[in-house]
C-alpha cells in the first residue's frame, strides 16, 4: 500500500522534533501513547508521513549518510527552509 514510516536514530529527540516541525512541517504524533512515546523514542508526522526518532544510545554515532551504509532516506526542502 505505502511505507508506514521510516525510523532514524538522533542524539537529542527534543532538537531533532524541533527540527522536524519548524523545517519539515511535522507534528508528534501518539505522544500520549506509551507504546509510540518514551524517553528513547518520538513519533512524528505530517500527513501520511511518519518518522521514528529513535535515541541513539550513549557512545553509539550517528549514520554518516554515506552511499555504503544503505540507511538514508530523503525529504525535500528549499534552501530557504533547510
Amino acid at each position: 500500500d505505502r511505507l508506514d514510516h521510516a525510523a532514524i536514530g538522533v542524539r537529542d529527540l527534543e532538537v531533532t522534533r524541533t527540527w522536524m516541525k519548524n523545517v519539515l512541517g511535522m507534528e508528534t504524533f501518539r505522544g500520549d501513547d506509551p507504546e509510540f512515546a518514551d524517553d528513547d523514542l518520538a513519533m512524528v508526522r505530517n500527513g501520511r508521513s511518519f518518522v521514528a526518532l529513535l535515541r541513539l544510545p550513549n557512545g553509539e554515532s550517528p549514520l554518516v549518510g554515506s552511499r555504503s551504509q544503505r540507511g538514508h532516506f530523503a525529504f525535500r526542502v528549499s534552501n530557504e527552509e533547510f
